[in-house]
Formats: structure tokens, sequence, C-alpha cells
């Protein structure tokens, strides 16, 4: 809304625009910097600049621990079923063929070559899986078989 008064002595007064002081009013052609004041802007922006860089650096170290984490996770959890597969493959074994049972007090011992080489996800050579065997004869499990499965997942 434009007002004007009717007791001002000169019209032309209306017309003219003070000067404005503030640098957010002025065009960027208008607005002249002094040297300490370009020096303390640039010293800003280096240090934003480095603030940002240091943020970015350590979300990459972490992203990058979290990435070996979770496959060491991986890696171990497909480790702890394929032992779990070498229990359940002894297992079948001693029910099916007698000649893996071993005498009582004795030990069985046999390895699983390259356990779910080909399989999607897992390395190419598989797993190598120890199966111990154990026939029981002293205490309430007299009878009974212990069967022990490790495998080696650090190397795949």
């Amino acid at each position: 809304m434009n007002t004007r008064f009717a007791f001002v002595k000169n019209p032309q007064i209306l017309n003219q625009t003070r000067p404005k002081t503030s640098l957010f009013f002025r065009k960027p052609s208008q607005i002249k910097l002094t040297t300490l004041k370009k020096a303390v802007l640039i010293v800003a922006v280096i240090g934003v600049a480095l603030v940002v860089s240091l943020l970015a650096f350590a979300a990459l170290t972490l992203m990058n621990q979290q990435s070996h984490l979770s496959e060491h996770k991986i890696r171990r959890m497909k480790g702890f079923y394929a032992a779990n597969a070498g229990i359940v493959d002894a297992s079948e074994a001693i029910l099916t063929n007698p000649a893996i049972r071993p005498a009582p007090g004795l030990d069985t011992n046999y390895v699983i070559n390259n356990f779910a080489s080909g399989l999607n996800g897992y390395p190419t050579t598989g797993y190598d899986i120890n199966v111990t065997i154990t026939n029981l004869t002293a205490g309430p499990f007299s009878g009974f078989y212990e069967i022990q499965s490790t495998s080696d997942y650090s190397g795949n």
C-alpha cells in the first residue's frame, strides 16, 4: 500500500530512496568485502568443510566395521548349520551303516569334505566337517552314542 501525505513541501523527496545499510538488502554487485572479512569467511568455510569431512570419514569407518561384523556373523551361522548337518549325517550313518558304529569305549572319526559346495551363498570349496562318534559305556547313558561335529568357517 502506497501512502503519501499532503503536507510534504517537496514531493520529489517521496520518490527518492534511502541507501540501505544492511547486506541483506543490497544487490550482490553492491557488496564490497574488506580483506579481513574475506579472510574470516575463508576460515569459516574451511572449518565447515573440515567438520563435514571428519563426519563423513567417521561414518565410512563405522560402515566398514559393521560390514566386517555382519560378514563374520553370517560365516559363523553357516558354520554352525554345517556342523549340525554333520550331526544329522552321523545320526543317519549310525542307524543305516553298522560298520561306522564304534566299539564300546572307542571313537570313530571321519570328515565330510566339501559340504555345501556349489550351493548359493556358500564357498565354492564348501566346508570340511569333522565328526567324532563315541560309544558311551559308563553311567546312565551306556549304549548311547555321543556325536561331536565341528566346522571351520574362518577361512571361507
